[in-house]
């Protein structure tokens, strides 16, 4: 536990670009609530569309340095029992000055998205676009279904008894409390091996208790922050929550909106397919338009 919210470094995994072009752009992935930066990899890599047999033109990942990152209290970053999401954005400000990435682009899904949202908002200078996946500029504070609903989750998962368990017995507990396997495995995947008992047992990675605490700042959304005046994407399910053009237009103006059909908050996963393809036509289009004012400059 970092005892200076300035202290927090983040942990991240890079997959670096492999077509031979003269520049690489940087991509920097921020997941969810309670997920990772490796849950990502396989979407970052293209890896489901491939499995679809699907011949796409263009790719995330193949000309671009994508760094899929862990945001504080989450896999393998630092755990601090501050949460805000200036703090947060600052934390991956500070990971992109230490891997010396001066601009790149944002992807984030859910509270990853806010974060960067925040950091687009707050350091406009350093983002070159903007991506978010089913998650809108505003606070969810008042719709209190949502609320109850995740606090209910959380407080589930934190009640489970898994310290000083064997991975396979603490799946067992895992796959009793939650009977649907997607969401099981997806809980299970916060667990990780307790260097302190030789790797014998298990224990969570994510801090519960720092998420339960600041799950007021989670939900939120800074409404005065200023405008972020780039070009910005934000992919929404059309089975989820839905929210009127002015919620996006108010912080960013250029932004380009659409809806990936029969698909709910993790598009990624219901829509692989069209995902990727929207992404990677929108990093693309946007850093073919800067090559072009550069070069009229």
């Amino acid at each position: 536990m970092r005892q200076s919210t300035t202290d927090v470094e983040l942990n991240g995994f890079k997959i670096t670009a492999v077509d031979d072009v003269d520049s690489h752009k940087d991509l920097i992935f921020l997941h969810g609530l309670l997920g990772q930066g490796k849950n990502w990899r396989s979407f970052a890599l293209n890896d489901v569309v491939r499995q679809l047999n699907y011949q796409y033109e263009t790719q995330i990942s193949s000309k671009r340095n994508v760094y899929l990152v862990d945001i504080r209290n989450h896999g393998e970053s630092d755990h601090h029992m501050s949460m805000t999401y200036r703090e947060m954005a600052d934390d991956v400000l500070r990971y992109a000055d230490t891997k010396q990435i001066n601009r790149f682009s944002l992807l984030g899904h859910n509270l990853g998205a806010k974060v960067a949202m925040t950091l687009a908002c707050s350091h406009p200078d350093r983002v070159n676009t903007l991506i978010s996946i089913d998650t809108a500029p505003k606070s969810f504070a008042n719709d209190k279904q949502i609320v109850n609903q995740t606090i209910e989750s959380i407080q589930k998962i934190k009640n489970l008894n898994i310290e000083g368990k064997t991975r396979k017995t603490a799946m067992d507990v895992i796959q009793q409390s939650f009977k649907d396997p997607g969401i099981a495995n997806f809980v299970a995947s916060n667990l990780v091996y307790d260097e302190s008992n030789d790797r014998k047992f298990v224990k969570w990675c994510v801090d519960l208790d720092a998420i339960l605490l600041n799950y007021e700042n989670i939900i939120g959304f800074d409404d005065k922050i200023e405008p972020y005046q780039g070009p910005s994407l934000f992919l929404n399910g059309s089975l989820s929550v839905k929210h009127d053009e002015s919620v996006y237009k108010k912080h960013f103006p250029n932004c380009t909106i659409e809806t990936v059909e029969g698909a709910g908050h993790y598009l990624h996963t219901d829509k692989p397919k069209i995902a990727v393809t929207s992404i990677a036509r929108f990093l693309d289009q946007n850093e073919r338009n800067e090559r072009q004012t550069a070069a009229a400059l």
